[in-house]
């Protein structure tokens, strides 16, 4: 008998971790767009790749417009210069390592997303956007390793537009309206 509720107890027991073990947490990013922020780090660190890096960032159809009035072109040059300079004096090119931890972004955030695409393209880039609908997000924090090879982290917002993507907002939530330029 003592053989029996001990296997049973040791059944229950391995069920209920498989199915506890088997769930994802709320706030946690999809794969999808821990991807695109393991892209963006990585891009953001190679000078060769300014096209990607704005294309990260910014929403599609603003991106369009910088690339046919041939605004893109000047933008990836500073970037490929500027992060040639930068890393002139690195140690080691840093290096993306793990999201220690997410927050999904609430219906007022995502609006905020939504003001931080507009205010972006109008004040920063002269371009009146169309509609953008931020349709979630998440507010991550991050571990990588810097210039100096040590650890360290940083904080910004992963956005998935509809019908665009993920975008990268290089802030915290707090400072996303005040990031676009106004």
């Amino acid at each position: 008998m003592r053989r029996s509720i001990s296997m049973l107890l040791t059944f229950i027991l391995v069920l209920c971790l498989s199915v506890s073990c088997g769930k994802e947490e709320k706030d946690t990013p999809e794969k999808d767009c821990r991807t695109a922020l393991e892209e963006w780090f990585k891009d953001m660190n190679d000078p060769d790749a300014g096209y990607d890096y704005y294309k990260e960032m910014l929403p599609a159809e603003l991106f369009s417009h910088l690339e046919e009035k041939e605004l893109l072109d000047v933008r990836i040059e500073y970037f490929r210069t500027s992060t040639e300079e930068q890393q002139s004096s690195y140690k080691e090119i840093p290096s993306f390592s793990k999201i220690t931890s997410s927050d999904a972004l609430s219906d007022d955030e995502l609006k905020r997303a939504e003001t931080y695409f507009a205010d972006l393209s109008c004040y920063r880039y002269s371009y009146l956007l169309g509609e953008v609908k931020a349709e979630k997000g998440y507010e991550i924090d991050f571990r990588y390793t810097d210039e100096n090879n040590k650890s360290a982290s940083s904080v910004v917002c992963a956005v998935k537009l509809k019908g665009d993507g993920w975008k990268i907002i290089n802030t915290d939530s707090d400072d996303m309206f005040y990031s676009a330029g106004r």
